[in-house]
């Protein structure tokens, strides 16, 4: 007679934990991670991302800036083996938000230190600066709350002053990598003279995103796609800003300055078509300040340099 073999049997108690695994819900293995992160994974700023945030209503202004023409920069250094030229300029490239700001924030201050501030220049100076800062790559995102309790005035200079600060980054960067010395040139290379800057600016309604501790502040909303939008379309260079951010100011440009141009911004994808105004790189480079006063604006503008150095070279 033949043996039979003893059938193998898996234990019972192991198909039912297998069993027990597979009824897991997501909640339930999130919860798991979060009691044991210490056996797992440690989340730092993720595990807010994960998190439902608070959500809020707010006027803000939004700002997007890009460099045109980097990705061929990087290129044609990386060729030459100059990665070090790259660094050198995004180390200095970043550097001029944050000083535009700053430059922005001492004007307010009183010639006589002694004197303090005004209070109104006490609420310029908040809302001047930025809330929320974001690299993105090679360009940046900007956003400015501009709360809706504060006086009409305030507000409309909050809002000027805001314009004044992307003026003012205009200038630097071309004061640095669009018209370098010899020693810029030494550190970033010829090619970045071919960098050009493009900057999209839109105010209006966003929520803004509280994700908890240990983020920043986040936006969303149909105005903050407005300004990438924007930033996209201003080629090659140059400022291309909403209409609706200001309208007195941009009518007095157009009408008695004849800075920027009038134009309506077609196919914006999931918008519908903008009224903006675009100021070129050329109009830029001519705007000095711009300053709001109680009966109007002060817009003071550069002399024209390339004029004087060709009178002193005739």
């Amino acid at each position: 007679m033949s043996e039979s073999k003893p059938t193998t049997k898996k234990p019972a108690a192991k198909k039912a934990t297998k069993k027990k695994q597979a009824q897991k819900t997501p909640k339930d293995l999130w919860e798991l991670v979060l009691r044991n992160h210490e056996r797992f994974i440690r989340l730092g700023s993720f595990g807010d991302i994960a998190q439902t945030p608070t959500i809020s209503d707010v006027e803000i202004i939004v700002c997007f800036a890009d460099i045109r023409g980097f990705t061929n920069y990087c290129h044609q250094l990386q060729k030459k083996s100059l990665d070090s030229r790259i660094q050198n300029f995004l180390r200095d490239y970043f550097k001029i938000f944050s000083i535009s700001v700053l430059e922005e924030i001492w004007r307010l201050e009183p010639e006589n230190q002694e004197e303090g501030l005004s209070h109104e220049n006490a609420l310029l100076r908040d809302l001047i600066v930025p809330v929320t800062y974001k690299n993105l790559g090679d360009g940046v995102m900007m956003v400015w709350e501009i709360p809706p309790n504060s006086e009409n005035v305030v507000q409309g200079k909050a809002t000027h002053r805001i314009l004044d600060i992307i003026i003012q980054l205009f200038h630097r960067f071309d004061n640095r990598f669009r018209f370098p010395g010899p020693v810029e040139i030494d550190s970033y290379c010829e090619n970045v003279k071919s960098l050009k800057m493009g900057i999209g600016l839109a105010k209006g309604h966003a929520w803004k995103l509280d994700f908890g501790q240990h983020l920043k502040f986040d936006y969303a909303g149909s105005i903050v796609n407005l300004a990438a939008r924007l930033q996209d379309k201003a080629r090659p260079e140059g400022i291309l800003c909403q209409f609706d951010f200001s309208k007195t100011l941009f009518d007095y440009l157009v009408n008695k300055k004849g800075m920027g141009k009038y134009t309506t911004i077609e196919k914006i994808k999931g918008l519908d078509d903008q009224q903006a105004i675009i100021l070129s790189g050329e109009e830029i480079r001519k705007i000095d300040q711009i300053i709001t006063t109680q009966t109007g604006y002060n817009i003071s503008f550069k002399d024209n340099e390339v004029d004087d150095q060709n009178k002193k070279d005739s």
